[in-house]
């Protein structure tokens, strides 16, 4: 007997992976642009944002209709 999987649309995915992008863009250009020499823990956060969103990005698949995923 066959299991009928109904798949989760990716938008919130989608848009979380680009927030994560555009707050670690945020986060490191602030740091930089900064007169302060030390590395803030805001760098860091978006270090850690930049490598979120490339493990979101990488989960997203797009499904054509009538196409399986191998």
């Amino acid at each position: 007997m066959e299991k009928n999987i109904t798949p989760v649309p990716g938008f919130a995915a989608l848009l979380l992976a680009l927030g994560c992008l555009g707050g670690s863009i945020f986060f490191v250009t602030t740091n930089i642009n900064s007169d302060n020499q030390s590395v803030s823990p805001l760098f860091w956060l978006g270090i850690v944002l930049f490598f979120t969103a490339i493990f979101l990005f990488k989960g997203l698949t797009v499904i054509n209709p009538n196409q399986t995923r191998h």
